[in-house]
């Protein structure tokens, strides 16, 4: 899965963020902020008033788009337009910003997301310090101190345990938070059980 990201024209934030795959893509964007800029998506011109009361309405809300490719749509048992009308579309949709996209993961400031991954090590009797320093040095750029496979082994425990390098270093306590899926709204976020 490769991920691309488009930050705001202040460098502050991210306004769309696209996961894909060569069977789909999977769009966030904030339609406010796209309002805001004087981007219409409907024919014709919209007047620089309708285009911000517009980006007021969608104030907050985070939309998602989903396209499939042909493999993946019949996957899904999509091959005619008649399908898309019968098909469990809000279903697909959900699946893939979960599963597949993981837009709902939980994201909060490193020290909680460390103070997780420990816990949840702890409890499945997991040894986290050593995949914790191999978490700092892939943070710092150095080199591993360690085989290939053991390395494997470090950064797909990490990745389960939802922390990345980047969490080391930045550990300011934000509270975790997550997207919900059928509000499009950041909502307060609980870890789930690895």
């Amino acid at each position: 899965m490769r991920t691309v990201a488009y930050y705001s024209n202040t460098g502050v934030g991210v306004e769309t963020v696209i996961r894909y795959t060569d069977r789909h893509v999977g769009r966030l964007y904030d339609r406010a902020a796209m309002y805001a800029a004087g981007v219409s998506t409907a024919q014709g011109q919209r007047t620089a008033d309708d285009l911000r009361d517009l980006a007021r309405a969608e104030r907050g809300v985070v939309r998602f788009e989903l396209q499939l490719r042909s493999k993946a749509a019949e996957g899904h048992g999509i091959k005619t337009l008649h399908d898309v009308c019968v098909a469990p579309l809000p279903d697909i949709a959900h699946n893939y910003f979960q599963d597949r996209c993981r837009f709902d993961a939980v994201v909060a400031g490193g020290e909680w997301k460390i103070k997780e991954a420990v816990a949840q090590a702890r409890r499945h009797g997991i040894k986290i310090t050593a995949p914790l320093g191999q978490l700092m040095l892939d943070a710092l750029n150095e080199p591993p101190e360690c085989s290939a496979g053991t390395l494997k082994k470090y950064r797909a425990l990490a990745n389960k345990l939802g922390v990345a390098p980047v969490d080391l270093l930045n550990t300011e306590p934000r509270p975790p938070m997550r997207l919900d899926f059928n509000h499009g709204l950041l909502v307060p976020g609980a870890a789930e059980a690895a």
